[in-house]
């Protein structure tokens, strides 16, 4: 399972840390130190898990988790007052781990999870198919730059300097390509964060993303929190 951390206390954040590393079944993706960077970090890499702090600096844990909605993944509050405890599982947690607590009671909680959660969602798919007029074009994922969208169609900007159509709305194409890290610029691109050399200001809070082909693609304020926060090396591996 893709795993967040989140703890405002690098202590913590280091012994959760050590001990997902530890765990075959568990993959940390990101972490992070408050609740606005953990709403972001969290919508930015789709985890299957989190492991959420109940007190953080600008928003606690059950902020944040109201924040998230359905987009909430397997939760796990970690916090040193259990006083959290009916309000997270009324929240939808699904284990709840009281500090200090040793190495036994982290993988017993890890068991349990695995069996209320069940296998870890299938790998995302690698290629993008397109059928248009009897043809068929199979696109790498790797291979894509950034997508804009045109009328009824996704226009595929590849690292060579090509591109292909695709006969697909933006968001339909989102969910495909989130599990490869591809994030919103604004609400007719998406970009892959690390094909990112540079950030250019421009006016109204908009910036502008200098790719590694040399393409130039405006990130616009509403998406730019996001798209900073993945771009940071915490959010996720290359």
């Amino acid at each position: 399972m893709r795993v967040v951390v989140v703890d405002d206390e690098p202590p913590a954040r280091l012994r959760l840390r050590q001990l997902v590393a530890r765990t075959a079944a568990l993959d940390l993706v990101g972490e992070a130190e408050d609740g606005e960077s953990a709403l972001r970090l969290i919508r930015a890499v789709r985890p299957d898990l989190v492991f959420l702090d109940m007190e953080l600096p600008r928003g606690g844990g059950l902020e944040v988790v109201a924040a998230l909605g359905d987009e909430l993944p397997a939760l796990v509050v970690v916090t040193a007052f259990d006083r959290y405890a009916v309000p997270a599982f009324d929240a939808g947690a699904v284990e709840y781990l009281l500090k200090p607590f040793d190495d036994d009671r982290f993988e017993l909680a890890v068991e349990r999870i695995s069996r209320r959660v069940g296998p870890p969602r299938a790998s995302a798919p690698s290629v993008l198919t397109i059928r248009e007029r009897g043809r068929t074009a199979r696109i790498p994922i790797p291979t894509v730059e950034w997508v804009e969208a045109q009328d009824q169609y996704a226009v595929l900007h590849l690292q060579d300097g090509g591109e292909a159509w695709m006969r697909s709305s933006l968001r339909e194409l989102e969910s495909v390509l989130q599990p490869h890290g591809f994030v919103r610029a604004h609400r007719s691109a998406l970009v892959d964060p690390r094909r990112v050399r540079e950030l250019r200001s421009r006016s109204h809070g908009d910036v502008e993303l200098v790719l590694a082909s040399g393409a130039r693609v405006r990130a616009s304020r509403t998406f730019r929190a996001e798209l900073v926060e993945a771009l940071s090396p915490r959010a996720a591996k290359d």
